[in-house]
C-alpha cells in the first residue's frame, strides 16, 4: 500500500499562486541555498495541503532551519502556515469566484475610469468591440491596474502586519496616482520592504506604514530613491531590520545628508 503522505492530492486544488520574484528574492536574501530550498518546498506544500504538518516536516525536512521555521506561524493543530501565502491564496480564491460570477452574467461589467484628482473627468469603457490585441483593450488595462493596486495593499498588510481594506477609495487613489506617474509593482514592493524594515520596530514610526504616508505624491519618490540607494550600495532591508532602530535611522539620515530630500 502506498503511503498517502507521499502523494499530494491536487484534485480541486488551485494549481498555482502569484509569485513575485523580486519580493521573494528580497525575503530570502539572507538565507543559505539549502534554506531557500526548504522554504520553497514548505510553501508549495502549504499551498496544496493547507498547512505543513509536523509529520510531513519530520519525514521530508528533518533538519529544517530554525530561521526558515521563523517564516511560518503555527495554527491550532500545530501545523505550520506562512501568513503571506494564506493572504495570496485567499485573494486568488476570491478573484476566481468573482470571475465565475461575472461569467454567469455574460462577462465582466463595464467600468468607468475616474481621473486622479479630477472626479469630474470620466471615460466610459465598454467591451462591445475588443481590439485585435486583448492586452491593448482599455478595459483590460484598467482592470490590470486595479489588480496591481489590490496586490500592493495586500503586500503592505503582510509586511507591515496591518489590516488595510483594499477597497478603501483613498488607499487606492494614492497608489493609482503613483502608477500614472510611472511607478511599477516592483517600486511599491521596494518602498514597502525598506520602510517596514526601518519603521516597524518603532511604535511611533510604525503608524506611518500606511498608504497615505507611503504612497502620497510628495513622499513616495523620496522613499523610492532612498530604497533604491540602499539597495544599490548593498544595504539590504534585512540588514536594517536586524539592527537597532537608531542604526536604521542613521542610514536614512546619512542618505538625506548626502542626497537631500529629492
Amino acid at each position: 500500500m502506498q503511503d498517502t503522505e507521499k502523494h499530494i492530492k491536487t484534485k480541486g486544488k488551485d494549481p498555482a499562486f502569484l509569485f513575485y520574484s523580486n519580493d521573494f528574492l528580497q525575503g530570502v536574501s539572507d538565507m543559505e541555498m539549502h534554506e531557500i530550498g526548504q522554504y520553497i518546498c514548505m510553501m508549495a506544500t502549504q499551498h496544496q495541503r493547507g498547512s505543513v504538518s509536523q509529520r510531513w516536516l519530520k519525514k521530508n525536512i528533518p533538519d529544517v532551519s530554525e530561521y526558515v521555521l521563523s517564516k511560518f506561524d503555527k495554527d491550532e493543530s500545530g501545523n505550520y502556515v506562512n501568513p503571506k501565502l494564506l493572504s495570496v491564496i485567499e485573494k486568488r480564491k476570491k478573484h476566481s469566484i468573482k470571475q465565475s460570477e461575472n461569467g454567469k452574467k455574460g462577462g465582466r461589467p463595464a467600468k468607468k475610469k475616474i481621473a486622479d484628482n479630477n472626479p469630474k473627468e470620466t471615460q466610459s469603457i465598454t467591451q462591445k468591440k475588443p481590439k485585435r490585441n486583448p492586452l491593448e483593450n482599455e478595459t483590460e488595462i484598467v482592470n490590470e491596474i486595479e489588480d496591481v493596486i489590490t496586490d500592493v495593499i495586500e503586500i503592505l498588510n503582510a509586511k507591515a502586519q496591518k489590516g488595510f481594506d483594499s477597497s478603501t477609495k483613498s488607499h487606492r487613489k494614492h497608489i493609482r496616482g503613483r502608477i500614472r506617474e510611472g511607478a511599477n509593482p516592483e517600486d511599491f514592493a521596494l518602498v514597502i520592504e525598506y520602510k517596514c524594515a526601518e519603521w516597524l520596530g518603532s511604535p511611533k514610526r510604525r503608524a506611518w506604514l500606511r498608504p497615505q504616508t507611503l504612497f502620497n505624491s510628495e513622499k513616495f519618490q523620496i522613499y523610492l530613491d532612498e530604497s533604491r540607494n540602499n539597495k544599490a550600495i548593498g544595504i539590504s532591508a534585512d540588514s536594517i531590520r536586524r539592527n537597532d532602530t537608531t542604526k536604521s535611522s542613521r542610514y536614512a539620515d546619512l542618505y538625506r545628508e548626502t542626497h537631500g530630500n529629492s
